[in-house]
Parts: structure tokens; sequence; C-alpha cells
């Protein structure tokens, strides 16, 4: 068997060959001194066989293949580093590491597409964009591009890994349970507006590990999905490296105001924060909270095209 064409039961062995190193250690660690613990250890395990599976379906129905995992960006062996000028001429190297790039071909044209893993809740948000709260991304795609000359941007996605629980009120066959998992894992993000190229990333009706409603049936993105042009994903690119550029040059400039950015509710950085106790920050006395600007794919789209301008 060739993977991604392989059956489910070979999915499992094959993560478990590729576990075996962690888990065989996991007698002598916490992850198994005690029965709860080893029952926590199986449910990561659950989690993974799950993920495994769901990717694996998915690349079945893609002409997408995965080109790298952990790409790493400006450490020694890896892509080159992402390099930040400042107004004063003072140059920073970024470095990271991308989780996965997947490439495929779509009318002789080579695309990718980066992915980073999440096992919590996280969403693509234009207004987390906009504050600098979500740029890892957009640099990511910058990196993957600079790394794979002549491909062109595909997307940018976070993959959810968990193992969710199903709610409904009527019992439902098998099938239908693995659609709905499929769909809660599905790949969340910004894709290019081009319906050729979201279909050859997963060709199934409808699809399952995208948004199966992107487009209106004349193939335009619908009303706020968040789809864009290539020209209008390199003006996001180009937003996201000002906007680290400014942030760097606060830091380098010692700008470090006590004042949390807080979304529309009034819930931030220092909601659930273990040390609100010792901190020195008085909300009556202390500089007020930043609010984070509610915006949508389009606003923020038109907003980074006019900054370019």
């Amino acid at each position: 068997d060739r993977w991604p064409d392989v059956t489910r039961e070979r999915c499992d062995e094959l993560l478990k060959e590729a576990v075996a190193p962690l888990t065989e250690e996991w007698n002598d660690l916490p992850f198994g001194d005690t029965e709860r613990a080893r029952a926590l250890s199986a449910s990561y395990l659950d989690t993974c066989r799950l993920a495994a599976w769901n990717l694996t379906e998915a690349f079945r129905f893609s002409a997408f293949r995965p080109k790298a995992f952990e790409l790493s960006f400006g450490d020694g062996g890896g892509a080159k580093p992402i390099r930040l000028t400042l107004q004063d001429g003072t140059q920073i190297n970024m470095r990271g590491k991308i989780d996965r790039v997947d490439v495929g071909v779509c009318e002789n044209e080579t695309y990718l597409r980066v992915v980073d893993y999440k096992s919590g809740n996280t969403a693509f948000s234009p207004s987390d964009v906009y504050a600098g709260q979500q740029l890892q991304l957009l640099i990511y795609l910058r990196a993957a591009l600079d790394a794979m000359q002549g491909a062109k941007p595909a997307g940018l996605f976070y993959q959810k890994v968990d193992h969710p629980m199903l709610s409904e009120e009527e019992e439902i066959t098998k099938e239908e349970a693995e659609r709905k998992l499929a769909k809660a894992l599905r790949l969340n993000g910004l894709a290019l507006s081009d319906p050729s190229v979201y279909r050859s990333m997963d060709g199934r009706e409808p699809p399952l590990s995208l948004d199966d409603r992107l487009f209106n049936q004349d193939g335009t993105p619908g009303k706020n999905k968040p789809a864009a042009t290539a020209e209008e994903m390199k003006a996001l690119m180009d937003f996201a490296f000002q906007k680290a550029a400014d942030l760097a040059k606060e830091m380098k400039n010692g700008v470090l105001k006590a004042s949390p950015l807080q979304d529309k509710y009034g819930f931030g950085p220092c909601t659930y924060c273990d040390y609100q106790g010792i901190c020195r920050r008085d909300p009556l006395l202390s500089q007020p909270a930043r609010y984070k600007e509610n915006i949508d794919i389009r606003q923020l789209i038109e907003r980074c095209l006019d900054e370019k301008k």
C-alpha cells in the first residue's frame, strides 16, 4: 500500500509504528505512573489516530501532497531567514518553523499552502491580523514561497488536532459520524479565490477538509468569506511584515505600555492571567486598555491595499 491509499487499519498500524519509540518510554515517565495518567495517555493516542486518518482521507481526494514538515527558516540548514528592516536601518532576522507545507499542481502551475497544527479553537481572524496578533501564518507563507521559488500561494490554514465529541439528538450511522468529525477538524484559514485551485485541494463534493460554502455558484467568494486573490495575498503578507517591523521597533525602543489589547467584550490577556494579584497594573490608575477593532476580510484587504499606494 502507498499512502494515502491505505485502509483505516493500515493507517492505525503506521501511526503505531511511528509513535512506538515515544510510547515505549511512557511507563518510566509520568505518562504511565498511575491509572489516570495511562488513561489520559491513551486518549492522546486516540486523538493522534483520528488526526492521522482525517489527514489520510483528505489527501486521498487532493492534488496536494506534503512537501515539508517542520520547515525551519532562519535557523542553520533550513530556509533563509525572514529579514525585517526598521526605519533606522536596523535589520532583524526572524526565524521560525512551519508545521507543514503542501504542494500541488493545478492547470500546469505549482501552488503551495502552509498549515499550522492547533489543539485549541484557533481560527483565522481579520481583526487579529490587523491588530498584529495573528501574523504568523502570513509570515510563514512568505517564508515558504521564498524557499520554493516558482510556487504560487494557495492558502494558509490552521489544522485542528482534537477528538471532538458529537452531540446528536437522533441515532446516526458510523459514516455520518465520520463525516461530522471530518467537518469539525477541517482546515480553517485564508484560501486563494480560485475555485479550480480550491477544488484541487479537496475534490469531494462537498469538500470535507475545507469550508464547503466558500464560493457562490458563479465561482465568486461568498460574502465575508476568507478568500483573496494572489495580489491581495501579497498585500496581506506585506502588511504582516510591516506590522512585525513596527512591533520590533517598539520593543527595540523599550515601548512596553501597560495597556493590554482587549476585544469589544473586554476580554484580553489579563482576563485569565494567573498573576493579576501581583501585577502592578491598576485598571483604575494605569493606561487604559486598547480595544481591538472588529473588521471583516474585505475591510482588512482594502486597508492593506490602501497602505501600499
